[in-house]
């Protein structure tokens, strides 16, 4: 039986080539992750992208990819998913102009570092849907009024009128579920106590009418009196700001505009008087009349 003698220069050559091997893997590893990972692509133009509340990791790092800001969306769920997942991604808008290594990508996405300002969009009270749409139409780029209203449809006296921020890309049903639960937030305790035994919705569209028929602060609780009064005595309410209610008795089957708080507030906490007329002059100053004869004294007096 034959030796077979493998002599030390082969040994010594195998060695190398396995040095060889790995040395080569390691390099063309370091290459790939430079330059899928380090080096960043070249954006040719400013791009923005929007993440909404739902959207998951794969989704936003495809995204990313398809724009040209990564080289790779598979790199990038890993980066996030070390750093914590979806939890950890900062929602709204993304600006990027230059080129951006992955890792950056990932941690900017979980500081929120935008670099791109939200738009400070204030609603006043006692604006309608319509009005909303209007005011969002101005400050945010290509805002889909008619999309904007068919979600709200039902939704008039339930967006609460208060300041916002919103990225640019801001979504429709984004903006919608904001001012919707902002108002069922600020609303809820006001409405747990309700006032005598009438729905919310009475008490919501009572309190749009108020906001309208009021000068401020001062008469808001005045006016809801005298106007809950009137509605109990099966009396029309006659207010400008429905025309309806000079001819059908009981409140608007709806509320007809979105209003404050405070009007809210002193719609469920009327304030009790022997007056069932008013009327607010020129300067805006209320008038109060116990019958109609006194009140058309006071429009006499206060209006011609």
């Amino acid at each position: 039986m034959s030796e077979i003698i493998i002599s030390e220069e082969y040994i010594n050559k195998r060695k190398k080539i396995r040095l060889f091997v790995i040395f080569g893997s390691i390099l063309f590893i370091l290459i790939l992750f430079y330059f899928f990972v380090i080096r960043g692509t070249k954006i040719e133009k400013p791009i923005i992208i929007h993440i909404s509340k739902g959207d998951t990791i794969e989704n936003i790092a495809l995204e990313l990819d398809n724009k040209g800001i990564i080289r790779s969306a598979l790199f990038l769920q890993s980066f996030i998913a070390f750093i914590g997942g979806d939890e950890k991604i900062n929602l709204g808008d993304y600006y990027f102009d230059k080129r951006i290594s992955l890792p950056r990508v990932a941690y900017r996405l979980a500081r929120g570092i935008h670099n791109i300002e939200p738009l400070k969009i204030t609603i006043p009270e006692g604006s309608n849907n319509k009005e909303i749409a209007i005011i969002l139409g101005k400050k945010l780029p290509d805002f889909d009024t008619e999309l904007f209203l068919n979600s709200v449809d039902n939704l008039q006296g339930r967006l609460f009128p208060d300041t916002y921020f919103f990225y640019p890309m801001t979504k429709i049903d984004e903006i919608v579920n904001l001012l919707s639960n902002t108002f069922n937030r600020k609303t809820k305790e006001i409405l747990n106590t309700g006032y005598k035994n009438y729905n919310s919705n009475q008490i919501l569209t009572m309190a749009s009418i108020v906001e309208e028929e009021s000068k401020g602060n001062g008469d808001r609780d005045i006016i809801a009196g005298i106007l809950w009064k009137r509605l109990e005595k099966g009396m029309l309410l006659q207010v400008d700001v429905a025309p309806e209610t000079y001819k059908i008795r009981g409140l608007p089957a709806y509320p007809i505009t979105n209003f404050g708080l405070q009007t809210l507030a002193a719609t469920v906490n009327p304030k009790e008087t022997v007056y069932l007329f008013y009327l607010h002059d020129k300067d805006g100053m209320i008038h109060l009349a116990k019958t109609y004869t006194e009140h058309k004294s006071n429009i006499k007096k206060y209006l011609k």
